[in-house]
Formats: structure tokens, sequence, C-alpha cells
């Protein structure tokens, strides 16, 4: 455990712990989908974000001593072991919570037993399930109380990690006389549990709208089983408090890694402060109200809708819009944890849960090994019914420009006068050649800075552009028919001759290559129609930007 954790106050929100669950739950989905030679797994949860069970009558008649009414006890905020982050929730929502709901302690060892029998026969199931192992890091019991609407009986997400999940145990048959549970599953349809016998339902609450509905008239007793990923399944029960979360240690490894490669924002200046504050208070209104809107208790379906439904690969530093998750290698205040594209990169995010991934002149700038690892994890995270929009720079509209000496592709859009100021020193001429060339390849040496963070050094050494020898290169390049060997060339040229580089682009396609390399990974092409694509995925932020130099396209899986 690293020493912020140590000393961890509690409410403290556990930012880092959070995106550490939710790299370290992916790499270990990876890894048992690799054990396996799945390249996608499904499963009702996966599609669904919930599957349930029967339980047998036996079970239940053990499990009722984790709801004995003489054992009932008051909910507090403090109830939680030490080591474990908790909920942050104020004074006046005990009291709430308390009206509302029975509370009770850790059951006898009989009725422990008995619950850890019956997880102990799911383990191998609920692997199937969720496509990777698991632990339980908690467990508690309470009564939701007829009429209740607050607290759990009312529409939430529980937030946080998506790679945490509950077994909810509903001893009474789940429908309207005994009270039930209401979702909205991944696709958006709306589910209330409804069986005549008792349940036990594995649901996704992070990222799924979800709510309690408590019986008209008698108790709902329910237990809560939290489980994590884990290196090895085990269904040994754990007690750590009515209002405990997970134990901060329990991707330990991971939040090394993140609390070592943290981005740490500089301190404004004098200057910058006003502009700040304005972006602070605007922030905080908008989450004002996206709290007020989640937190409603009226009994009709809200207007909102599920968490994390779409990717964005590459979407910049600056980049946030609500239901997207944003995997962006550059650092800012907004993307504390940047994202590493490379070979082994595994998205943080769960197989089958997502709709929609879309990257925007995002590729181009990855090696072919990354490129690979990446539509991989694309395929990994897309359900079966999701899609793939990439958008990549016209490599077949730039190399025919290029071969017939037409300027129009290489203009304003592609900003050469903020870098070509650094050609003269390596005897690199501003002219159609090299703003081609720099299309398909090119890079930035250490003294240069970073292009993406926007840290430029100006210096008399310092370079950005094509690769040096593109005169050389010019007439070979343009007998070629395929951009990717155009970029494959120019790539090795900077590699085999530069001391210190790091690639702006360094891949490029045709329309016919992008649709081999998309299948080679299990996607189906379904269209390279910009304007029908455009028209029809508006909602996606900055689908316009770049839309005349790019190529898109739209893939399902195979």
């Amino acid at each position: 455990m690293t020493d912020r954790y140590r000393d961890l106050p509690a409410g403290d929100s556990g930012q880092p712990l959070e995106h550490a669950l939710n790299l370290y739950g992916a790499r270990c989905e990876t890894e048992w989908l690799r054990d396996r030679n799945e390249q996608g797994h499904k499963s009702e949860f996966l599609e669904r974000g919930v599957f349930v069970k029967y339980i047998p009558d036996d079970v239940v008649d053990g499990l009722r001593g984790f709801v004995a009414e003489d054992r009932a006890a008051p909910f507090s905020v403090s109830d939680c072991k030490p080591g474990y982050l908790r909920s942050d929730l104020q004074m006046d929502t005990e009291r709430i919570l308390n009206a509302q709901n029975r509370y009770y302690p850790p059951p006898d060892s009989f009725a422990s037993r008995v619950l850890e029998e019956f997880l102990g026969s799911m383990e191998d199931e609920i692997e199937m399930q969720l496509a990777h192992p698991w632990r339980v890091v908690n467990v508690r019991a309470w009564s939701a109380m007829p009429g209740g609407s607050e607290g759990p009986n009312a529409w939430h997400f529980d937030g946080f990690s998506r790679y945490v999940r509950k077994l909810m145990f509903f001893l009474c048959p789940p429908n309207y006389a005994n009270g039930s549970f209401e979702m909205l599953t991944r696709g958006g349809e709306f589910v209330r549990l409804e069986e005549t016998r008792p349940v036990c339902a594995l649901i996704d609450p992070s990222v799924l709208l979800h709510r309690g509905r408590p019986s008209p008239q008698d108790l709902r007793p329910i237990i809560e089983v939290l489980i994590v990923p884990a290196n090895e399944t085990s269904s040994v029960c754990v007690f750590a408090g009515q209002n405990a979360r997970v134990p901060l240690d329990c991707a330990g490894d991971v939040v090394r890694e993140l609390e070592a490669t943290k981005f740490v924002p500089p301190a404004p200046s004098v200057t910058q402060r006003p502009n700040l504050l304005r972006r602070m208070r605007k922030a905080s209104k908008k989450l004002r109200k996206r709290l007020k809107k989640r937190t409603r208790t009226r009994t009709e379906l809200p207007v909102i809708t599920n968490l994390s439904g779409r990717v964005n690969l590459g979407g910049g530093p600056h980049f946030q819009s609500p239901g997207w998750i944003n995997l962006e290698a550059a650092p800012s205040i907004l993307n504390p944890f940047p994202f590493t594209f490379d070979e082994r990169a595994v998205f943080p995010v769960p197989s089958s849960s997502v709709k929609l991934v879309y990257s925007s002149h995002c590729l181009e700038h990855l090696n072919d090994a990354t490129v690979d690892r990446t539509l991989d994890e694309a395929r990994r995270v897309i359900r079966s019914d999701g899609t793939l929009l990439l958008k990549i720079p016209d490599f077949d509209r730039a190399l025919d420009c290029w071969r017939s000496g037409d300027p129009s592709f290489f203009g304003e859009q592609w900003d050469f006068e903020a870098v070509s100021t650094t050609w003269p020193s390596r005897k690199v001429a501003d002219c159609l050649d090299s703003r081609a060339a720099m299309v398909f390849c090119g890079f930035w040496n250490d003294v240069y800075g970073d292009h993406f963070s926007k840290d430029r050094r100006d210096g008399s050494d310092a370079y950005h552009g094509p690769p040096t020898q593109i005169a050389a290169m010019r007439d070979d390049l343009l007998a070629l028919d395929s951009p990717h060997e155009i970029a494959s060339r120019l790539r090795t040229a900077v590699v085999d001759r530069e001391p210190s580089y790091v690639f702006n682009h360094q891949n490029a396609w045709s329309r016919q290559e992008f649709r081999k390399l998309l299948e080679s990974h299990g996607f189906r092409v379904e269209s390279f129609d910009a304007t029908e694509l455009k028209q029809h995925f508006l909602d996606v932020p900055g689908i316009r930007e770049m839309e005349d130099i790019s190529t898109f396209c739209l893939a399902s899986p195979a």
C-alpha cells in the first residue's frame, strides 16, 4: 500500500484507486481471455449487465440469519473497517437511510458458512459471466421498509470503478408484493425483477442506472455481496461494514504505477487565475445539475442513461462529454492519468460493455504492433450489437494529390506553418513533397519538446517535420501504390538515421488496406460513406472536425 493510502481520510474520493481498479480489472480480463484463446467473451451479464440465478430453499433458510430482526442496528457512516474506502455520506443521509431501512451487523457463523458454500458452488459460473477471476470484499445486509423512495430506492449509479460488481440476494421472490429491483440494461432496456422464487442477481451497479423497489406493505430483506477482480477466484466472505466500499490496497501494484505517473498540473499564473476560476465555476455548475438529475426520486423512468456507453480513443487532453470514456496519452487537469497506447495496452473497460468505440485521427500516430493491440482491445470491449467508428487521414487522396502536384489537400487544416520554421536547420524545404511526406510520417527530436502536450522549446537544433531524406526518397515512394508501405519506408528512414525521435504520424492505409486490417481483427466493414456516417453520428463530439481530409469508416464485430 502506498503512503497516500495509509492515511487516506474518511470519505476520500479514491480517484487513483478507481483508475487502478479499472486497469487492474481489464488486465485480469485480458489474461483470462488470452488463456482461453478468446477474442471477445459473451455472457448474459456482459451483454445486459444483469444475470439471475435461483436460490435453493435450504440456502434461503440458512441465509435468513443475516436479517434476524432481533439483531437490527442503526446505519452509521463510521461503520467501515480500517483499510477500506468508505462512502462520503452526510449525517442527513444517515438519518434518511435509517428512516427507510433496517440494517444488520455480520451474522452468526452458520449463516456465513451457508453463504460461502453457495458462493463457492457458483465460483466458475460467476467467473464465466464476468470473464475474469473475482473475490469478495464486503458483505452487508439490510431490509427496505415499505414505501421508501430515497437512498438505494432512488434511481442512481454507485459510481466508482467499472469493475466493482454486486451479487444481490433477494430472500423473498422479487415482485410487486415483496418488493423488487429495477434497472436499465446496457442496451437501455428497462428491467424489473419479477420472480416466483428467491434469486441471486449479479448486477453492474457502477455504470447502469438502477434502484430498489420496496414492498408496499412488508420488509424487503437483501444481502449484498460486493466483488472485485482478482488473480484467483475466492468466495470467502468479508464483513467490512455497512459504509465500506473496497480495500485501499485491492489493486496495489497498479496504484503505485499510477501514483508514479500521475499528472500534477502546474500552478496557474496570475493572468491565468481568472480564466481558471471561471472554468471551475462552470464545471461545478454542470456537475450540480448532473447530480440533481441522478438523484431524482420520481417514479417515472429518468431521462439520464447509463454511464460509460462510449469510448473515445485519443480524444485529446481536454475532451470531456457525459457518457464517454476518453483514453488519451496527453496529460491535463481533465486527464490526470494518461493512457499509454503501446503493444501491451489494456483498455480499462469491461468486455462487451461498450456500444460505440470512436477514434478520430489517432491510429496513424501508432506503430503496427500498437494498432494491432488497439483494435484487439476495441473488439474485446464492443458489444455484439456495437459499432466501431474511425476517422483517419484520407491517404488515398493524399497520395493522388502528391503524385499530381495538387497542393489542395495539404493546406490550412494541417497547420504546417506551426512547425515548418524548424525545417531550414535540417535543409528541408517547405514544399509539396515535404508536406505530403509529413502526412504519411513525421517526427520531432528531443530538442523540440513535445507536440501533443504543447510543451515546445525553441532552439537552433529543434526539429519537427518529415524525414530529412525526403528529396532522395521521393521518386521511389511515389512508385508505390500502398500508403502503408510508404509510411513504413519513411518511418524506417527516421529510425535508421535520427539519434532522437518521437513520431507524429507514422502509419497510413488506403481504404482497401484499412478494410483488410479491420477484418483481421474480427470486424466487418459496413461503410466508408462519409456523408452518411456524419449524418448518422451527429451526436458524436467532433464528428465533423477535419472532415474534408478524412476517411470515415464504420465497422461492426464480425
